[in-house]
């Protein structure tokens, strides 16, 4: 399933300005996801798919329903190009969860996540490793 987000519901966000536009990406039919991304970063949010507004089972409320092996499949990246993959907890404390991931896109510029095991939702961030250090140069420059 191709998903992509209308970033035109969100005209109060100025997407151009942070060099972000709709996320293009396939995922594992047991999950709903959606996302902003550019060649050298991406954020997405994930969903288990039962887990569903108006569906009976309000979003947190399907307890012990654990989705395991699903994919997103992220397009529009810079080809052959070394990414840092972090978790987070998004329903429980809100933090990252495990360590970050060293992935490579190939050489079409695509990117396959391997979602670790959870229950109800995720989001995921996604940076090119120099970017990464660029902002960090950046925070710590105003310690300065």
């Amino acid at each position: 399933m191709k998903i992509t987000l209308d970033t035109s519901k969100y005209l109060y966000e100025d997407w151009p300005n942070y060099g972000l536009s709709s996320a293009i990406f396939t995922c594992s039919p047991t999950i709903k996801a959606y996302g902003l991304s550019s060649k050298d970063r991406a954020y997405l949010w994930f969903r288990d798919i039962a887990n569903d507004y108006f569906s009976g089972a309000e979003p947190g409320n399907i307890a012990n329903r654990t989705i395991s092996n699903a994919t997103i499949t992220l397009s529009g990246l810079n080809p052959d190009t070394l990414y840092e993959v972090q978790y987070f907890d998004t329903y429980n404390s809100g933090g990252p969860i495990g360590s970050v991931q060293n992935i490579l896109s190939s050489g079409s510029g695509t990117l396959v996540l391997s979602i670790p095991s959870f229950q109800r939702d995720r989001a995921v961030k996604i940076l090119k490793s120099s970017t990464l250090t660029s902002i960090r140069n950046k925070q710590w420059q105003k310690f300065k």
